[in-house]
């Protein structure tokens, strides 16, 4: 007795990736729909205006700048707005997080900043994975991504819509709690 099975699937893609051949996402029903906000590939950010005087540390910017002044990171010898522009210029476990850039999110923050991560671009998330930013699961999305983090199938949310909010002042929104290991839909914000 033989049996046959047949298989169609949305494209064909290298292991661990969910893009298939042509470019585009692979449609496999048992995959999410992206997220709208995820990494398909690694950025370079823009630099900002650095006016901030000579440096050789953090240290020597924040010293002499008001509290709260965004001149707050040496970068290439100058106190600026800027931390990074590649995810090269991060720590292990960080990405480089473009300023202006928002994440979806409700502002996008001044300068570019490194920011916790599990991954740098949707591949490290395996298949049918997303690297995706989230707000701060505790002071809320208002500052732009907190960090970046893998969505995959299962995950219980995957944008601010699936929690019933916008990610605007007290709406629920969806972020990455690294002390749970989880996505999660919450709703908190910090005063001040």
């Amino acid at each position: 007795m033989w049996s046959l099975f047949l298989c169609a699937c949305g494209g064909i893609a290298s292991p661990g990736s969910n893009v298939g051949a042509d470019g585009g996402p692979i449609s496999d029903p048992l995959c999410q729909a992206p997220p709208p906000q995820h990494r398909p590939q690694a950025v370079v950010c823009s630099l900002h205006q650095s006016d901030g005087g000579a440096c050789t540390t953090d240290a020597d910017c924040r010293q002499n700048m008001p509290p709260r002044s965004p001149l707050q990171y040496c970068y290439r010898g100058q106190c600026g707005y800027d931390d990074c522009t590649k995810d090269s210029d991060c720590q292990a476990g960080e990405v480089c997080r473009c300023g202006g850039e928002s994440g979806g999110l409700v502002a996008g923050a001044l300068g570019n900043a490194c920011v916790p991560a599990d991954c740098h671009v949707d591949s490290d998330c395996g298949s049918c994975g997303f690297c995706a930013p989230s707000g701060d699961p505790i002071c809320g999305p208002t500052y732009g991504a907190a960090g970046y983090y893998c969505q995959k199938p299962g995950t219980a949310c995957t944008s601010n819509a699936d929690c019933g909010g916008d990610g605007g002042f007290d709406t629920p929104f969806c972020a990455f709690n690294p002390m749970t290991n989880a996505w999660s839909c919450v709703k908190s914000y910090c005063a001040g």
